[in-house]
Parts: C-alpha cells; sequence; structure tokens
C-alpha cells in the first residue's frame, strides 16, 4: 500500500474508505460464521453419538428387525449437519465475493487515478502502482480470511472447555459382591 501511495499519493485518500469497508465485512462475517460453525458441530456430535450407540447395539438392531428404522434416523441426523454446513460453506462465498469486489475496486481505483494523473505519473509507476495494488488485494483477502479462520477455530476450543467443565458421572460399582441366590425348591 506504501508503495501504491508513493507511486500516487491521491491513493492514500482511497485506502481509508477501502480499510473501514473491510473492517466492517470482517466484523459482520465473523459473529455469524463462528455460530454457524457452533451449529455445525452441534449437529455433528449426535451423529457420532448415535453411530457409536448403533455399532455397540447392531446384533439387537438386526433381531429386531429395525435396521430401516436407524437408517432414518441417521439420515435425519446427517441432513441436519450438511444443512449446517451448508450455510457455513455460504457464509465463506458470500466473503469471499464481498472481498474480490473491494479488490477489484482497489485495482481499478488505482489505475483510474493513474490515468487521471498521467501527467505526474509515468507508465513504470502506474505499471507498479497497479501490480501492487493486485498483491496487496489478494495479500488483504488472505488476512482477513486467516483472521476469519483463527476466530471461527475458537469454536472447537470452546467446546472443549465446555466438556471440560462437565461434572463427571460417579464411577461405577465395581467391588460389590455378585448377589447370591437363596435356596431353591425343586418340584
Amino acid at each position: 500500500m506504501v508503495t501504491i501511495g508513493v507511486s500516487i499519493p491521491i491513493m492514500f485518500a482511497v485506502f481509508i474508505p477501502i480499510a473501514v469497508v473491510y473492517l466492517l465485512i470482517q466484523k459482520l462475517y465473523i459473529p455469524t460464521s463462528r455460530q454457524l460453525k457452533r451449529l455445525e458441530s452441534v449437529s455433528r456430535s449426535p451423529i457420532y453419538n448415535q453411530f457409536g450407540e448403533t455399532l455397540l447395539g447392531l446384533s439387537s438392531i438386526r433381531a429386531y428387525g429395525k435396521s430401516e428404522t436407524f437408517i432414518g434416523y441417521n439420515q435425519g441426523l446427517t441432513d441436519d449437519n450438511v444443512r449446517s454446513y451448508y450455510m457455513n460453506i455460504t457464509s465463506n462465498r458470500w466473503l469471499s465475493t464481498r472481498l474480490e469486489i473491494i479488490g477489484h475496486i482497489v485495482i481499478f481505483m488505482t489505475a483510474l487515478i493513474s490515468i487521471l494523473q498521467k501527467s505526474s505519473t509515468t507508465a513504470s509507476q502506474a505499471g507498479l502502482a497497479i501490480s501492487t495494488a493486485m498483491g496487496v488485494t489478494a495479500a488483504l483477502n488472505w488476512v482477513v480470511r486467516m483472521y476469519s479462520e483463527l476466530e471461527i477455530n475458537v469454536v472447537s476450543v470452546e467446546r472443549v472447555n465446555e466438556y471440560s467443565v462437565l461434572k463427571t458421572e460417579r464411577p461405577l460399582l465395581t467391588n460389590t459382591p455378585p448377589h447370591e441366590p437363596g435356596p431353591t425348591k425343586v418340584l
């Protein structure tokens, strides 16, 4: 950005509103995406739980002929999870589209201002400014994405913390003597 500003000084005036827009988009995207990631994680847990329980009770499920019931239940849980995942991917595309639009505006403004100031800007300065604008746009997009990913992945840490503060269950008492049957009558 400094290179662009040195080549075309009026671009410093353009950078301030662009930076504000980047921050606004980031402030809007992060809380929404964090909640969508939380929904996705919460909807994934029942799938794993149901799958584990199904594996443990597989012989009983087959014996009672309830395979279709469990398959339907698993499909319902998977549909809920995929719905959350799809919304998460959609919000990611929303961010990508907005960042690319802003990036193209930066490149366009750099090119436009270098054309309008052709008397004070050489072709090499204009070329340097435009190519740097392309690089800066990619770098800013990367920074916004990485910061957003960091914030979003804090959801995993929150869930681990949530499970770490749960009260543990009472331990299974295994030192109790087995129940001895009383005397039996033979008829």
